[in-house]
This record gives structure tokens, C-alpha cells and sequence, in this order.
């Protein structure tokens, strides 16, 4: 959950800049692991799995700049820092750097376009470092034979640096009615030799389809809803189970639906 007190500024008509404050908290919980808890495979058995929800907070920061270079075209573009969580003490056993999972940095840029009134079109892409964060990114072998999990090197989920590319359309139907789409293209972040570790984090979706809008109920009162599909997909493992764990392959498939509803009061 994300927190961000924001300013903005205007510093002629064309280009204005904000800055904001990440104030984040997070949740996790584990369970099923029994097979890491030990002392061959944990810098802190016990604190593996099956200790119910661990939380962190932590801080980072976010700039965004906006040019209106003509009435048609729109460029915008945006940076957020590394967020610097605090540990989960509960699983200081599983994850890197003692229970570390801080957040990665993102950069991203994006264009408007406005070819007549009431439409507008939209395209950007933004840059997700997971390399930054060792619990995310560091390879489950064969730093699962050298370190143990805990530590700085312990195994992780080799989660690999993204590039998420979107682009979307707003068209005024009405004065009242204002309907939305978009698509959304993302290579998944994890390699077919890292699928074990990932069963519990199997975010292997690639393409998402988007489609929303707003209704002016009044000139006081608006009703905005918002509707996602992330297709299926599916990474099947290559040399994915070691050995001593029996060996085979672990196939991680993900689909996704969300449908949001929110009510807008204008003063």
C-alpha cells in the first residue's frame, strides 16, 4: 500500500514538475516451506515459514515532469527511487539480507496525443529494476547450495529487470459520458530455470486489456469504473527442480481479472 503526499508546480504555462514522498506498508505470508527450514538450507531456521503475516514500512521518492509543447502533444516522464523497507522478522530465514524486500526503482516516458476534441491518446513504457533488490533478484541456484537462505547471497526468486510497454485511448462520448481502453505489454520477469521458487510468486503474466470510464451523474457527483484481463500464460521450467529435491520441472501459469468502482465528488 502506497501513501504519496505530492506537490506540483507549474513553472511557466508549458512545463510543470512534482515531487512526492512514498510512504509504504507491505504484508507477507508463507507457508508450505518446511522443506527450507533447516539448518542445511537457513540462516535462521524457524523463521522460514508458517509464522502467520510479517509487515514493513518503508520510505523513497518520486519526480514527474509534464511539457505541453502544442495543443495536439503532450510528454511526460517519471522516476521513482528505490523504497527502502524494513526487514520481515518473521521470515528473516527465507528471504536475502535478513527478511529484506525493498521496492525497485522505475523510470518511465510517455507521449499524449490530442488529434480533436474529446480524444485523446495515449502511449508510454516504464522501466522496473528488479536486479536492484537481492531477495527479488538473486538466482535460486546455485546460490541455494552456497549461502544460505537469510543472507546477502541466499537464494531468491531471479527475478530479471522488465519493460512494460502501454498505450490507451479516452474519448468523450458525451458531456457526461467518457469511455477508456488500453493495452498493456510486459515481458514476465522470470527465468524457465527459476520457476521453483516462484510458486509462490508466479507473476508470469505478459498482456493485459483494459477498458473503463466515467459517467457525470451531476455536475457534483461522478461514477468512474475500470475493468482488467491479464491473458494466461505459462513459463514451464527448465532444470527448474534440483536434484536433491527430487528433480522434474515446475510449470508456473497465471491469468488475472479486476474490476474497480469508484465514486468522484467535485466541489
Amino acid at each position: 500500500m502506497f501513501i504519496v503526499p505530492s506537490v506540483a508546480m507549474k513553472v511557466n504555462e508549458q512545463h510543470s514538475f512534482g515531487i512526492g514522498v512514498n510512504v509504504v506498508w507491505q504484508r507477507f505470508k508463507a507457508e508450505g516451506l518446511e522443506n527450507f527450514d533447516n539448518e542445511m538450507m537457513s540462516s535462521n531456521p524457524g523463521s522460514v515459514t508458517g509464522n502467520d503475516y510479517a509487515s514493513s514500512t518503508g520510505f523513497g521518492a518520486r519526480l514527474g515532469w509534464m511539457g505541453q509543447f502544442s495543443d495536439m502533444l503532450t510528454v511526460g516522464a517519471c522516476y521513482q527511487s528505490r523504497t527502502f523497507m524494513g526487514e520481515f522478522d518473521e521470515y528473516s530465514g527465507l528471504f536475502a539480507e535478513e527478511g529484506g524486500f525493498d521496492i525497485p526503482s522505475t523510470y518511465g516516458l510517455g507521449i499524449a496525443l490530442t488529434p480533436m476534441e474529446g480524444l485523446v491518446l495515449a502511449a508510454d513504457f516504464t522501466q522496473i529494476m528488479y536486479s536492484e533488490i537481492n531477495s527479488v533478484a538473486n538466482p535460486l541456484l546455485p546460490n541455494l547450495g552456497t549461502s544460505p537462505l537469510g543472507t546477502e547471497d541466499g537464494a531468491g526468486f531471479g527475478w530479471e529487470d522488465v519493460t512494460v510497454y502501454k498505450v490507451g485511448v479516452a474519448y468523450d462520448v458525451t458531456t457526461e459520458l467518457t469511455l477508456r481502453g488500453g493495452y498493456n505489454y510486459g515481458g514476465q520477469p522470470i527465468p524457465a530455470s527459476e520457476t521453483l521458487f516462484n510458486m509462490i510468486a508466479p507473476g508470469v503474466v505478459e498482456h493485459h486489456a483494459t477498458f473503463g470510464g466515467t459517467y457525470a451523474v451531476s455536475e457534483s457527483v461522478e461514477i468512474t469504473f475500470a475493468y482488467m484481463h491479464a491473458f494466461e500464460n505459462t513459463v514451464e521450467g527448465e532444470d527448474s527442480i534440483p536434484a536433491n529435491f527430487g528433480g522434474g520441472e515446475a510449470d508456473l501459469t497465471m491469468s488475472q481479472d479486476s474490476f474497480g468502482l469508484g465514486v468522484g465528488l467535485l466541489f
